[in-house]
């Protein structure tokens, strides 16, 4: 099970979070970083990397921890440009 940083999705209570709505978060959260870093880059280039960095970052997270054991996804510590992320 992967739970969320405020605790378990729990459905009734609306907290439950939307795969598509959390692309979406990474995608902006990398586009910030992506434009500090790279400020020479056109809009479009900084899109695309983004777009890519957020898959990546989730996909890594999540291959990175046992899969027979819940843990907590941190968007924040996924998208860490330093360290194993």
């Amino acid at each position: 099970m992967v739970l969320l940083p405020d605790g378990k999705m729990k459905s009734r209570e609306g907290n439950v979070v939307d795969a598509d709505q959390l692309a979406d978060d990474m995608h902006q959260k990398a586009y910030e970083q992506i434009s500090q870093r790279y400020p020479d880059l056109t809009q479009e280039q900084k899109h695309t990397r983004a777009e890519e960095v957020a898959m990546a970052a989730i996909k890594f997270y999540i291959l990175n921890h046992q899969a027979n054991k819940s843990f907590t996804f941190f968007p924040d510590t996924s998208l860490t440009f330093e360290g194993e992320t």
